[in-house]
Parts: C-alpha cells; structure tokens; sequence
C-alpha cells in the first residue's frame, strides 16, 4: 500500500470521527413540545392551563379548538408535539382520534369513560366527577342529623339515567329519598320545577348539559325561582355557588392543572397511559353561599363553616 493511500485511509477516518464528535455535540431540545388543546376559551380552562404550565418543564402551545380541525390535524401530524393535553370532552374526543396517533393527557372532563374516553395506550386523564355521597356530606354538615329534608331533582327525559340512579343510591344508602321529576323538553324546564319545588326543601342540580346549558340558564330559570320558593339547591360547581346555589363540593380547577402537569410528566417520562388509567380530582373544595342560606331562612352552624374552604357572604 502507498503512502499516499495510507495517507488518503487516515484522512477519512479523522473525518469521520470528527462528523460523529459534531454530531454528538449538536444542540437537542432541552426540553419536549407539549400542544394544551381547549374545548373552548373558557376562564375554567385558561386557570387550569395556568397552573399546568407553573408546574410543567416544558414549552406548552395553547390552542383552542378550532372550526377547521383538519387543518389542525394536519400541522400537529407535519410536526408531532411530545404530548397533547386535551382539556374537555371536545378537544380529548378529537385528539384520541387523530391518525397517526399522539401521546394524550386530558382532563376537565367530567366523567371520561361516559364520554367515551377510557383509558388507552395513548392515552391517559383525570375525571371531574365528584361523587353524590361526597357531597351529601357537606349537605349533612349544614343540617347535621336531620334525615326529614325533602330532596328532589330535575331529570331530562331523554338523558340516559346514570347521574340519576348513582345519586338515588347513595342518597338511599344514607338513609334519604329523592322527589324526581321529569323534564319531557328544554323549553318546559320552568314548567317542571314550578311543579317540583312545593314538594321538597332541596333541589340537587344532575349533570345534565342538554337540561341547562349555561350559568345564565342556570340563574334566571333554576336559582331565582328556587330562592323565591325557600328552597336550597345543590350546585355542581364553585361558580354555581356564586351565582345563588346554596353549596356544591366540586374541583378546584386551577389547583387541578398541577395534578395533570404531574400526569403528563410521567407519560413524558416513559410510563404507559394505559398505566397510568384514569385518576380521580385530588383538588375537592366545599363552597357555600351565606347570602343564599339567610334569603332561605337556612341557618348554618358555626362548626359547619369551618368545613367549608369557600364561603361567600
């Protein structure tokens, strides 16, 4: 062999080395892409996002959900993010089914396997659903042993009854029976709980979307006439009790974005979602309105106040 051949060998073989050297020493992401995709822009959804990327070491792209989903589909499949955190029903449904499909960690949403989200291999979240039997107890803090309260709830005849029997059940394993009536359509909501409330002493609000779509529906057709007729109503959320329900044990949703953060940490880090399943709110919060308990001639023991973390005046 030459020595110009030897020469030649040597010379490429230092080239290659130093391409693997450069190569190695080339900058990579220091941290990975997450996309927090939001049913909507809702304030809920913005403080839980808020507290998720306080906690998270990671870039997060916020995007709500748009009209034109394909063209979504099509940027986050032209550049894949590390992770998708799918906050509400809306954005978890469309994101676990996006093809090919992308790590997903969802949550605000109310009950996950109702909504046809159960846990996957690409996929893992929190429920919101607080249990009738949790907040029966904050209901039996403010009337402690008192089992003679009328209890009643307005029902969508079209909904499929499940929110109605768990609620049936806990309340008759404690000793208490339930007043149901039947809603035939939305626009006689007012008609059936004119009808319901002489009968009971509290109405207890079911998650039933179709029933009251909103906060305002919610006030002007449900809260106003129920402090009218003196009768206390169970809300299903912190802002139904500001907005005149007398109580509620729900999420704290803000505080929530911290439980997902630690989620999607995990699936980040390499565990499985199907591992990781489903997780009940670890952030449950008790509110109560007093303004609402002295307008229905509710009085609330001094002991009880102190088991509520949101009392408003």
């Amino acid at each position: 062999m030459t020595r110009r051949r030897i020469f030649h060998l040597v010379l490429v073989f230092l080239l290659a080395v130093s391409n693997l050297v450069i190569t190695a020493a080339a900058p990579r992401p220091s941290h990975p892409r997450i996309v927090a995709l939001l049913s909507t822009d809702a304030a809920g959804y913005r403080e839980h996002l808020e507290r998720f990327q306080d906690r998270i070491s990671a870039p997060v792209e916020a995007v709500v959900l748009p009209a034109d989903r394909e063209a979504l589909a099509g940027r986050l499949q032209a550049d894949p993010p590390d992770l998708i955190l799918a906050l509400g029903g809306s954005a978890a449904g469309w994101a676990a089914k996006l093809d090919p499909p992308l790590p997903v960690v969802f949550s605000m949403v109310y009950e996950p396997a109702a909504e046809g989200l159960p846990a996957g291999p690409r996929q893992c979240g929190l429920a919101l659903k607080v249990s009738p039997a949790t907040t029966l107890k904050a209901l039996q803090a403010l009337r402690p042993g008192e089992r003679k309260l009328r209890l009643g709830a307005l029902h969508d005849q079209k909904a499929d009854g499940r929110e109605l029997a768990e609620l049936e059940g806990a309340l008759q394993t404690a000793g208490y029976s339930l007043i149901v009536q039947e809603v035939p359509a939305a626009g006689q909501l007012g008609e059936s709980l004119q009808s319901l409330l002489p009968r009971i002493d509290v109405l207890w609000i079911l998650f039933e979307p179709s029933l009251i779509p909103g906060e305002e529906e919610l006030r002007e057709n449900v809260l106003r006439p129920s402090m009218d007729a003196k009768v206390a109503v169970i809300g299903l959320s912190d802002g139904h009790v500001q907005i005149g329900a007398l109580m509620a044990v729900s999420v704290d949703f803000r505080r929530e974005g911290e439980h997902a953060a630690r989620l999607a940490e995990r699936v980040l880090a390499g565990e499985a979602p199907a591992k990781i399943g489903i997780e009940p709110p670890e952030n449950v919060i008790w509110s109560l309105n007093l303004n609402v308990a002295r307008e229905i001639g509710w009085e609330v023991p001094p002991l009880a106040r102190k088991r509520f973390e949101r009392i408003y005046p």
